[in-house]
C-alpha cells in the first residue's frame, strides 16, 4: 500500500507528497526539512551518544559504532530517534530505519501532534497553531522554541528558500 491509488513504486517526493496532503502541512516544508535532516536519504544516521554495553546491543548494527559504547540514535530521511528504554521513539524501531513511508508518516503526525496543540508534557511558551515552532520541536521540544530549535527553524527555512531537491542531480 502506497497511500495513493495507482502508485505501485513511490518515489520519495511521491511519499512527501502524500504525508504533506495526509497531515496538512506544506509539502515544501517537509522537503525543506528532509533536506536538513537527509539530502533526503533514508540511510542516514545521527545523534551520537553513549551507551551501556546492554543498550548498545539492542541497536541496529548500521547504528553501533564498532568498538566503542556509543550508537546513532536517529536514523532516516527525517532522523526519527529512538531508545531502548522507550522514553523517545516508543515504537518506531526497526520501522524507522527499514521503512521511508514509515519514517516519513512518523514526522509529519508529530509536527501535526504540536501543531494542533495535543502536547501536554510541552514546556511554557507551547501554544496551538505554532507552524514554524511545530518544526524546530522535532529537533528539540523542550524547553519550547529553546536555541537549538530556533537555529533548526533558521536551517529548514534557508532549504525552503533554496529549493534543492529541484536541482538537477538532488
Amino acid at each position: 500500500m502506497t497511500g495513493r491509488a495507482g502508485i505501485i513504486d513511490p518515489s520519495t517526493d511521491d511519499l512527501i507528497q502524500w504525508a504533506a496532503w495526509k497531515w496538512g502541512i506544506p509539502t515544501d516544508w517537509l522537503r525543506a526539512e528532509y533536506v536538513v535532516e537527509s539530502e533526503w536519504r533514508q540511510s542516514t544516521i545521527g545523534d551520537l551518544a553513549r551507551v551501556t554495553p546492554r543498550e548498545y546491543r539492542l541497536y541496529p548494527p548500521q547504528a553501533r559504532v564498532k568498538g566503542k559504547d556509543e550508537v546513532y540514535q536517529s536514523m532516516g530521511i527525517t532522523g526519527v530517534k529512538w531508545n531502548p528504554s522507550a522514553s523517545v521513539g516508543a515504537g518506531t524501531e526497526p520501522l524507522r530505519w527499514k521503512s521511508t513511508a514509515f519514517n516519513i508518516d512518523y514526522q509529519a503526525a508529530t509536527l501535526r501532534y504540536y501543531y494542533d496543540g495535543d502536547c501536554n508534557w510541552c514546556s511554557a511558551g507551547y501554544h496551538a497553531r505554532e507552524a514554524w515552532s511545530s518544526i524546530g520541536g522535532w529537533y528539540s521540544p523542550q524547553p519550547w522554541n529553546n536555541p537549538g530549535a530556533l537555529e533548526y527553524i533558521g536551517l529548514v527555512e534557508a532549504a525552503l528558500a533554496q529549493k534543492a531537491w529541484l536541482q538537477a542531480g538532488f
